[in-house]
């Protein structure tokens, strides 16, 4: 496995010129609830392997159509810049991301593991998710926009934005990198 830094794994995602799969383990933020939640911070390690450069729009027209559906479907305006086709930058930040979507019909992910800090700058320790389960907002699984224009549930295109910054490895193009901070 090979070490490369941030400004690297930009210049390597930089280069993919046409929607290509991938895997990658990012450590993320899971967006707790603030109420009543005792953790200075939860985060959660995600090991991933979506379809990088794809077009959300596109794809979920193909999956309308494949339902038998008319493939009217419009995204809205996203939050952040295309700079090629699995990169943007984030309005507001102007941090990158990789764009991602994830086929509805292959396996998505591994299970992700949780970490706490009790207190701030404290160290991450592993939890079970029973531990902080009342603290992570459930996600709808089905975009809303989706079902309405007639997208069932087993076909729904799953399209994420990951931060450069969160992600700890990738595999790219039969080579697999550690991302030195």
């Amino acid at each position: 496995m090979k070490t490369i830094t941030q400004a690297q794994l930009l210049a390597l995602l930089s280069n993919v010129k046409s929607a290509c799969p991938i895997g990658f383990t990012a450590l993320t933020d899971a967006r707790p609830h603030k109420t009543g939640n005792p953790f200075a911070e939860i985060r959660k390690l995600s090991r991933v392997w979506p379809i990088a450069g794809a077009n959300y729009e596109s794809a979920v027209n193909r999956a309308l159509a494949r339902e038998g559906e008319e493939a009217t479907f419009q995204a809205k305006r996203a939050q952040y810049d295309r700079i090629s086709p699995c990169l943007g930058i984030m309005r507001g930040t102007g941090n990158p991301v990789l764009l991602c979507a994830f086929s509805p019909r292959a396996t998505q992910s591994a299970p992700p593991a949780y970490f706490v800090r009790k207190t701030a700058g404290g160290p991450l320790v592993h939890v079970p998710k029973e531990t902080i389960a009342p603290f992570i907002p459930q996600r709808e699984t089905v975009s809303a926009r989706q079902a309405d224009a007639g997208l069932s549930a087993s076909d729904c295109v799953v399209w994420r934005a990951f931060g450069l910054g969160n992600i700890l490895s990738i595999s790219l193009n039969g080579e697999r990198y550690k991302i030195r901070g």
